[in-house]
């Protein structure tokens, strides 16, 4: 008797457990189509590459990288999904094979509107660079990723908050046509965008030099000046997505804790050598705010937030509501 009401009991458990999960873990795909049309960025997992996509109300679509090779098949199939068409604004922040590797495909899929790279030249030093270059030449209209705003709608904006300057000095030098892997993540921009009253920063693959110069450029006044019309607040940044997998050596504190974001996303692989995000990173980011949510997509899988017409934010990923 007693045996039978212990398995009665464990099949209760179960049953509920199961109920539970049914409710309360759907996926970002199941809940994106409750929320179809809503402004939405969803960051995905895809191990040590990256790729961010952003949907806009009016139909317009961006996306900022789009992860190593060996993804492209996932990449190309999720962005069809997610994406209501053609992607409009194109953004590589490095010109490393795991941030770009699968763009050829994408390339191949999507229209694609403008592309802002962080150099235009061929790099020889970076083949997979260059061949990309060649092939958005031939697809889409292609700048440099400069101080300006490129995204302008009803109720949002995207500009670049990096300091062009330090690439030419850093970088690039006098009139120099090649790139050293110490210094490329100079060449990342920072991206900025604003949504209502919502606004997120994308550090790309930038180095805490370049945070930075972007904070000490901040209390210049200068993006008052170029952004005048876009009302930027960096004071209240409520998502930040951190450079390079959450290395400390990509890390500026003095960047986040003026900007001490609600949510800090990383996008990073479960098992890598560099044992990202470090350790040192994820002590800063609490130190400076412990109210700061941290999402990383190798714990939460495909990361998409919500942000409705009164500003309030939603998550929700793979694995959990948030």
């Amino acid at each position: 008797m007693y045996s039978h009401k212990r398995k009665f009991a464990v099949l209760l458990i179960l049953v509920f457990i199961s109920f539970c999960l049914f409710l309360g873990c759907k996926s970002a795909d199941a809940e994106d189509k409750n929320l179809n049309g809503s402004f939405a960025i969803r960051f995905f997992s895809l191990g040590d590459g990256e790729c961010t996509a952003i949907r806009f109300p009016d139909g317009k679509n961006a996306v900022i990288d789009c992860g190593g090779a060996d993804k492209s098949d996932k990449i190309t199939s999720s962005l069809e999904e997610f994406l209501s068409g053609k992607i409009d604004y194109l953004v590589l922040s490095s010109i490393e094979e795991e941030n770009i590797g699968a763009i050829i495909p994408v390339i191949d899929k999507f229209e694609i509107g403008t592309a802002f790279v962080p150099y235009k030249n061929g790099i020889e030093e970076f083949p997979v660079y260059s061949e990309v270059l060649e092939k958005l030449k031939s697809k889409s209209k292609v700048q440099n990723a400069e101080l300006s705003s490129f995204a302008i709608g009803e109720d949002y904006f995207m500009g670049f908050l990096s300091p062009e300057s330090l690439a030419a000095e850093k970088v690039l030098g006098s009139g120099a046509d090649s790139v050293s892997n110490k210094d490329i993540s100079n060449l990342s921009p920072i991206t900025y965008l604003k949504y209502k009253n919502f606004q997120a920063v994308f550090l790309g693959d930038s180095s805490a030099e370049s945070q930075n110069e972007v904070y000490n450029k901040f209390f210049t006044g200068i993006y008052d000046y170029y952004y005048r019309a876009a009302a930027i607040d960096l004071t209240a940044v409520n998502l930040i997505k951190l450079s390079n997998h959450g290395s400390y050596s990509h890390f500026s504190e003095k960047f986040f804790t003026q900007f001490r974001p609600d949510y800090s996303v990383i996008s990073v692989s479960g098992v890598n050598p560099n044992s990202y995000p470090s350790t040192a990173t994820l002590k800063a980011l609490y130190k400076i705010d412990p109210e700061t949510e941290i999402l990383r997509t190798d714990v939460l899988g495909d990361i998409t937030v919500y942000v409705d017409k009164e500003s309030n934010v939603k998550i929700v990923t793979e694995s959990k509501f948030i």
